[in-house]
């Protein structure tokens, strides 16, 4: 899953910044709130409530490839710094880092030439893996996405864009990996992510 979505991606960006109106790349930052619930069979069935809190940091860029519409995109690292499962606060001291994708449909509606306004939709990928006693645990995670925000031309080749992503699972998949094989078991997660960011872009 990692793998296709990494590469449809690539070809998305690839084939968009040839025919781009306007193109930008830059690095940014977004604090994540996830609340919801748990539940599947692993041995015995399960469910309990998730409260979770991650800042992540990365790499985005949008193509419009008209003056109103285009795509963005990001790849980023992501790291809780909270975690509260079945009403107990976890321990995160030795968490992995979370690794996150996403591709956006979005609409512009410019204010003047320095503001505009940003609004879409569309799908991102997360993974998380780690690692214990000779077994790997991998989560991975299929979101639709809502985004609305700001977009502030600064100077001539440099914009600041800052809003709020919000997004919900539609497919969790945990699987286990070791010498003897891989396995998986159901799970099912319910929640609402939500998450302001800020981004530092280039205009191109």
């Amino acid at each position: 899953m990692k793998k296709l979505f990494f590469v449809c991606l690539i070809l998305v960006i690839c084939i968009t910044s040839v025919f781009a109106l306007d193109s930008y790349i830059g690095g940014y930052v977004d604090y994540t709130f996830e609340t919801g619930q748990r539940k599947g069979t692993f041995l015995f069935p399960f469910e309990y409530s998730i409260s979770k809190s991650s800042i992540g940091f990365g790499v985005t860029g949008t193509e419009y490839f008209t003056d109103s519409f285009g795509l963005s995109y990001k790849v980023c690292g992501a790291m809780l710094v909270s975690n509260t499962e079945a009403d107990i606060k976890q321990d995160i001291s030795k968490e992995p880092l979370i690794f996150n994708t996403a591709l956006d449909f979005l609409y512009r509606y410019k204010f003047s030439k320095m503001f505009a306004l940003e609004a879409g939709g569309g799908l991102s990928y997360s993974m998380t893996t780690d690692a214990d006693s000779g077994i790997s645990y991998t989560v991975h995670t299929l979101d639709i996405n809502l985004k609305v925000g700001m977009l502030a031309t600064i100077k001539k080749d440099f914009a600041l864009s800052a809003g709020v992503n919000m997004a919900t699972p539609v497919l969790t998949k945990p699987i286990f990996s070791s010498d003897t094989g891989k396995a998986t078991y159901d799970l099912s997660v319910t929640s609402f992510k939500i998450g302001p960011y800020v981004a530092l872009l280039y205009k191109f």
